[in-house]
């Protein structure tokens, strides 16, 4: 298998995971969404995204390099947010998950870590404001 296939498998695992854990809270309607409605969303995406990614790894051959200490700070960062999010909200899970992933990637630094958190923000903030009434912010 191919780095990129681990990738989407572990992103799919991912997806599951919070699809699972969202089942667990009320999803609500689209007028009216409830907090389980946030986390059904990007699961159901970041599954969508792991299929569409190992359909186009197929094409690839890339020798398979697993760290897994990365794989281990990856899953510890995802766990922490997932912990923020629901004792303190989405700007918390953002401000935790945002700068602790970007800092695995080899060529990023913590300005782009920030950045990219005060993106992330941001948008979480637009989102309140314009769709996801319900989306707890803190």
């Amino acid at each position: 298998m191919t780095k990129k296939q681990y990738t989407s498998i572990l992103f799919f695992m991912i997806g599951f995971l919070f699809l699972m854990m969202s089942a667990d809270m009320q999803l609500g309607t689209l007028a009216n969404m409830g907090p389980g409605m946030y986390p059904f969303i990007v699961s159901c995406i970041l599954i969508i995204i792991s299929i569409a990614y190992v359909f186009q790894s197929q094409k690839e051959n890339e020798p398979m390099d697993l760290d897994i200490i990365d794989l281990v700070k990856m899953l510890g960062s995802v766990a922490l947010a997932i912990i923020a999010f629901k004792q303190l909200g989405i700007l918390a899970s953002i401000v935790v998950l945002v700068p602790l992933v970007s800092t695995l990637h080899k060529d990023s630094n913590w300005r782009h870590g920030l950045i990219a958190t005060a993106i992330a923000s941001v948008l979480a903030v637009i989102l309140k404001l314009t769709v996801l009434k319900a989306l707890p912010l803190w």
